[in-house]
């Protein structure tokens, strides 16, 4: 067999398996948010653009079937069109590669890479940034072919829009664009393209600039609490920073990485390597530089290492049979255990160490609220309300019928439920308030005549019992 068929077989079986896998693990709290977004469809939101909205809304049929298969379709099948964008992508990257074993080298490698395969399964913002962006690097090459053809400029333009609408940090890719053209002193050259190009990526990125200017700057306000700067320089969350990508990507791919990016970064020209160097130290530039005031979340800066896996590849291949063999087993390895602990877990972490004991248990605990207060709510027209984003959107998913919840205290937690204020029409109306923490009852009651004397509600599951406070609050102001 060609080693062309032994890669559609590999893409195939892979996406095959992942959509078998996305049935095995609980929704994530923020899946759940996401989801809510594609309920309320809109040009942009608090933290980020429309487009995970728009994907989770067409592969739940306009959310109407939203189970946590539908809900994860999309992230399964943006991952193929990741992974053939790769494999055309390469083809134009090195067509000396003429057996393709290159090729299926960077494919693997990708699969390979911790974040990019869990990525592969979960309905995060990050998996359809990396889609747009393979077929961003795709078009680039075109420019790179043939950089007077404007049309390859503008097509550059409305992939990179789209992929700042599904993640703002997408936009140093912009700068990265800008920077290669400088460092290969192309920018005179080719300004008629890259006018074109910055056109295009502001028209398909208008669309969140028009919420956020109907929406008092929301956006850019959620950005600046995110990013505000720690007290001093310190070099912990940069090394934290440095640590986080080493297990991320997987040790045994980082290695590559190193020599790859050192043959492509210091020879500037007008080539695909260097351009793919370039992209790679000026995105991920930013957050480097960030780390050294404030912590940096080890997820934001993942889709920056895209194009040092097609400068890897041909580095591995060049290595002797039996070292090859033993990273591509190793990295297999560490993914495959990876995977096993998430949805069957071998070792048994902390809470605050597992992000998917969070979401344990609120499948069960939304059947068992609802059967016990559906009378409640029937009867009295009673509204649901909680606090938290993540606890609101876990349980309008998992709870029968997917009701609304709503969010009345006006907190950093509530996310973009401050701008869904649907709960105006209950004036007067009696509302279930579910909530974690006693305290929150006295933040709520402010928003009511009176309350009725706290219940617990709790359910098993595979970590202990989940345990929430339910009370029924009357006459909402």
């Amino acid at each position: 067999m060609k080693t062309k068929h032994w890669i559609f077989v590999l893409i195939g079986l892979v996406t095959v398996l992942r959509l078998f896998y996305i049935n095995c693990i609980p929704l994530l709290g923020d899946e759940a948010y996401y989801w809510q977004w594609a309920r309320h469809l809109d040009w942009g939101y608090y933290e980020q653009g429309s487009m995970v909205a728009v994907v989770i809304w067409i592969f739940t049929l306009f959310t109407k079937i939203s189970t946590v298969f539908t809900v994860r379709l999309g992230a399964v099948v943006l991952s193929l069109g990741t992974m053939i964008a790769t494999y055309r992508t390469y083809k134009k990257f090195n067509p000396d590669d003429a057996d393709g074993k290159e090729n299926l080298l960077c494919i693997l490698l990708i699969n390979f890479s911790i974040i990019y395969a869990i990525g592969s399964v979960l309905m995060m913002h990050d998996t359809v940034m990396v889609f747009f962006y393979s077929l961003f690097l795709y078009n680039f090459l075109n420019i790179m072919e043939e950089p007077e053809n404007n049309t390859h400029w503008g097509h550059a333009g409305i992939l990179l829009g789209l992929g700042i609408m599904s993640k703002l940090t997408m936009g140093t890719v912009y700068v990265a664009v800008l920077a290669f053209l400088l460092l290969t002193s192309s920018f005179k050259r080719y300004f008629k393209g890259f006018f074109l190009f910055t056109a295009m990526t502001i028209l398909f990125t208008a669309p969140l600039i028009y919420w956020n200017m109907t929406h008092d700057l929301a956006t850019l306000k959620y950005l600046f609490i995110r990013g505000a700067p720690g007290q001093g320089v310190t070099l912990k969350y940069f090394f934290e920073l440095i640590g986080s990508q080493l297990g991320l990507v997987s040790p045994f791919i980082f290695i590559l990485f190193i020599p790859a990016f050192a043959g492509a970064a210091f020879k500037p020209a007008f080539e695909k390597k260097f351009a793919f160097a370039t992209f790679f130290w000026v995105t991920i530039a930013p957050f480097l530089l960030l780390s050294i005031k404030s912590r940096v979340e080890a997820n934001w800066p993942a889709f920056t290492f895209l194009p040092l896996f097609f400068l890897a590849s041909p580095v591995l291949a060049a290595m002797k049979k039996g070292t090859r063999n033993a990273i591509l087993l190793l990295s297999f390895a560490l993914v495959l255990f990876v995977h096993v602990q998430v949805a069957w877990p071998l070792i048994r972490l902390p809470e605050k160490n597992d992000p998917l004991k969070k979401t344990y248990g609120y499948k069960e605990l939304a059947e068992k609220i609802y059967n016990d207060y559906n009378k409640i709510s029937g009867k009295g027209g009673a509204f649901w309300a909680t606090r938290h984003y993540q606890t609101a959107s876990l349980l309008s998913f998992y709870m029968p019928g997917q009701p609304e919840f709503y969010i009345l205290i006006n907190h950093e937690s509530n996310k973009n439920y401050r701008f869904w204020k649907g709960y105006g029409k209950f004036k007067g109306a009696q509302c279930l308030f579910v909530y974690n923490e006693p305290w929150e009852i006295d933040e709520m009651s402010r928003f009511f005549d009176s309350h009725d004397p706290v219940s617990t509600v709790s359910v098993p599951y595979k970590y202990g019992e989940r345990a929430v406070f339910v009370s029924l609050m009357k006459g909402l102001r």
